[in-house]
């Protein structure tokens, strides 16, 4: 899957109050900033909430921010699996009103063309230096 193309990943969901609309916004510009140099850049939401993410809830999430970023759902354990290999972290944390949030990784992966990792953008990184970042990791 990611071999071939440098990748932007993410691990999010759609319920989620601020930290994942923020990402998938700000990963929009850098795609948009990037212009053709970002063509060949695959992006990503890998869910960390399966029971409510189903793939036409993802599709319609993400499609809403560009129609680049592509949302990956499955399984509750194969969700599980995936988080663990990169070593990301999710945890359903209930609230006062019987639902839950999920608490989760907020840094954006950079992945090269070799399909390996290439660096992080923490969340609330200042634009530029992102795209620095992308440019240098990634292109």
């Amino acid at each position: 899957m990611f071999k071939g193309n440098p990748s932007l990943v993410y691990f999010g969901y759609t319920h989620c109050p601020e930290a994942c609309p923020t990402t998938l916004y700000e990963v929009a510009g850098y795609l948009k900033e990037l212009g053709e140099d970002g063509l060949p850049i695959k992006s990503y939401l890998f869910t960390v909430d399966p029971e409510r993410d189903t793939p036409a809830i993802m599709n319609g999430y993400v499609t809403a921010f560009s129609d680049r970023i592509t949302g990956v759902t499955g399984t509750p354990e194969e969700i599980r699996r995936v988080v663990a290999g990169w070593r990301a972290f999710a945890e359903k944390k209930p609230n006062k009103s019987g639902g839950y949030s999920m608490s989760h990784t907020m840094d954006l992966f950079l992945i090269g063309a070799d399909g390996r990792l290439k660096g992080l953008i923490p969340y609330g990184s200042d634009p530029d230096v992102a795209i620095s970042k992308i440019r240098s990791a990634l292109l």
